[in-house]
């Protein structure tokens, strides 16, 4: 219900490193009972029933002023200073109790868990469509991130989701609406045979997410990127992405879909990240995808009642000040610029070279 980082850098600085490393956009993550239960909860309470001394003396000393403030007050505050550098918000519900995701029996998979109670959840999209009406660097809520677990069914899914997004939608229209799939949002071919049928006035946007280990097309091994050739990997790997999910970008009617998830190991990028990221990169660059990188955060507060742990999917190291992984900014170079003109009237070609 905090995010992370403030107890490692300013807040000002810690905006400031993600617009140095070419990133225009922040999927910021929020818990539902943030809203429905803990709202007013304040930060240095929080902290210390959960016993984090060492967080408490960072936040003291380069965020002070949080201390004071509630949970939502300090999304405020962080959300202002990333809209203040021109930096726009994908505000994420991750989860409905606060904690670690995602597990299938965590109990927050899916609705009618004992943490996913549907009439909360849309109760807590609404406050924070509501919250941020008139925040202009709020441009996107999403409805839930990687539904999963034992529940999961597609009657459910239509139902509470149609609810969710009209809920958003009602409440502040300004926003994009961004709705999740099945299985860790990885399954949304079953919209081919029953779209959903809502009125968003264009703003219905879906998103999708990959690993190395997702097994989309392939086995769910991360290892399969070195036992078969790369282009049959690829191959196979992009075929499932657009079966499961690229199919929602063709035809009459198309709509907009967030590649809003992938992530690699950045301490040291194995063989498997590398061919894996060769690929999916190919794969964003082709389809012309927006996309979301799982993580920038160096480490969390408090993640599996261990303090301080390293996010080695972070584009930061523990100290939020370097790089993790050296050769990013080469590595995303491409990604990160404006390759598709909409305004051009020229065809051209993009010749990709796979490295390994």
């Amino acid at each position: 219900m905090i995010p992370e980082g403030l107890d490692r850098r300013p807040i000002r600085e810690l905006v400031g490193e993600l617009v140095k490393n070419n990133f225009n956009c922040v999927r910021l993550t929020y818990a539902i009972y943030m809203w429905t239960r803990h709202g007013n909860r304040i930060v240095n309470d929080t902290l210390n029933d959960l016993d984090l001394p060492e967080v408490v003396n960072g936040i003291s000393k380069f965020n002070p002023s949080v201390l004071k403030m509630t949970h939502i007050e300090a999304f405020d505050a962080v959300v202002d200073e990333i809209g203040s550098q021109n930096v726009k918000v994908l505000f994420d519900n991750h989860v409905s109790e606060p904690k670690w995701c995602c597990d299938d029996d965590d109990e927050n998979g899916f609705f009618h868990d004992r943490h996913f109670d549907p009439r909360e959840w849309i109760h807590g999209l609404t406050l924070a469509a509501k919250h941020f009406h008139e925040n202009h660097a709020v441009v996107a809520m999403s409805l839930r991130n990687e539904l999963h677990g034992p529940r999961q069914n597609q009657r459910d899914w239509y139902k509470y989701m149609s609810k969710g997004a009209l809920a958003i939608h009602e409440t502040n229209p300004n926003v994009l609406v961004v709705i999740s799939g099945l299985n860790y949002d990885t399954e949304l071919q079953f919209l081919k045979k029953k779209p959903m049928n809502i009125d968003l006035g264009k703003k219905m946007v879906y998103e999708t997410h990959l690993y190395s280990w997702s097994g989309i097309g392939t086995l769910k091994l991360k290892e399969i990127w070195t036992k078969q050739p790369l282009n049959r990997i690829c191959g196979n790997s992009i075929e499932g992405l657009d079966e499961r999910a690229g199919f929602l970008t063709t035809g009459e009617n198309a709509v907009p879909l967030i590649f809003s998830e992938f992530g690699f190991d950045q301490s040291g990028s194995t063989i498997e990240d590398n061919r894996f990221l060769t690929c999916l990169q190919t794969y964003l660059v082709g389809r012309d995808l927006d996309w979301g990188l799982w993580a920038f955060h160096g480490g969390y507060y408090l993640r599996e009642d261990k303090v301080h742990l390293d996010e080695s999917f972070g584009v930061v190291d523990a100290t939020w000040h370097s790089l993790r992984y050296t050769n990013f900014t080469h590595k995303f170079q491409l990604l990160q610029r404006k390759n598709q003109d909409p305004t051009s009237k020229h065809n051209f070609i993009l010749l990709y070279i796979l490295r390994i």
